[in-house]
């Protein structure tokens, strides 16, 4: 974080005057350099957005503005676009296909995403991925979503005309 104003200008140490006087001369000083230190705190409040006198809110946030350890980041990478019942219909379509054919996981997602309404939102994804996908869909999903599409069919309401409604 950048600082600007009275935060962006440090506090210029004071000369310390002669031999005589040393003790006081210093006392002097640093108490001068408190109360400008003193002074800046309401500024240094409102630049962290913090109700001046929290000083457990205002400790996070300079700890939040200056400490790798308390930032909060997005996890690395390219963010999922499929959501649970992405993963649940990919999983209850290749698993379809596996019934029916007898081939493996792998080559039953192929067969599966082969189909219209998968080569959008597979389009450029690799076999890993699409199998991670597969199997991170989580059956209580997996069950819902069968129970809507036989619902749909028991009603013989394609999936075109339910999103009209």
């Amino acid at each position: 974080m950048k600082y600007t104003g009275r935060l962006g200008k440090p506090i210029t140490r004071r000369p310390i005057g002669g031999l005589l006087n040393l003790d006081e001369s210093i006392r002097t000083a640093i108490e001068a350099e408190a109360n400008e230190m003193w002074a800046k705190l309401p500024d240094l409040f409102a630049a962290h957005a913090v109700r001046e006198n929290d000083w457990c809110g205002l400790a996070l946030a300079l700890a939040k503005a200056h400490v790798t350890g308390f930032k909060v980041a997005d996890p690395p990478g390219r963010r999922t676009e499929w959501s649970a019942v992405d993963k649940a219909e990919l999983r209850i379509d290749a698993d379809e296909v596996r019934d029916a054919t007898g081939k493996t996981v792998e080559a039953s997602i192929r067969e599966a995403t082969k189909v219209d309404r998968w080569k959008e939102k597979v389009k450029g994804m690799k076999p890993a991925a699409l199998r991670q996908h597969y199997y991170q869909a989580e059956t209580s999903w997996v069950q819902m979503v069968k129970d809507a599409r036989a619902y749909r069919q028991e009603r013989g309401v394609g999936a075109a005309a339910s999103l009209k409604k």
